[in-house]
């Protein structure tokens, strides 16, 4: 487990509760969505913070490449995301 594992694996929930439930998820095609659960699944599992980190700015990296989705699909992704930020600022200074 990762300080991330809690918020990472409510954002896979959320995206699975987005897939099943939003109409604007018919927009989007569902594997994608699929996918995006599983690898939110697979960071909050990974043992340490920094692995942790590196998974959700490439998750970030590819929500962004393939058009934002909207932040209240997955909303404890774009916590955990923050917190990501917030901590390599902190590292930075």
């Amino acid at each position: 487990m990762n300080p991330y594992s809690v918020m990472l694996q409510k954002a896979s929930m959320e995206m699975r509760q987005f897939q099943q439930t939003s109409s604007e998820a018919s927009y989007v095609q569902k594997s994608w969505l699929e996918q995006l659960a599983a690898r939110l699944e697979h960071a909050s599992a990974l043992s340490d913070a920094k692995s942790a980190e590196l998974e959700i700015l490439a998750i970030a990296r590819s929500d962004t490449d393939s058009g934002p989705m909207n932040q209240t699909a997955m909303p404890s992704f774009y916590i955990a995301l923050d917190a990501v930020r917030r901590m390599r600022r902190h590292r930075l200074l």
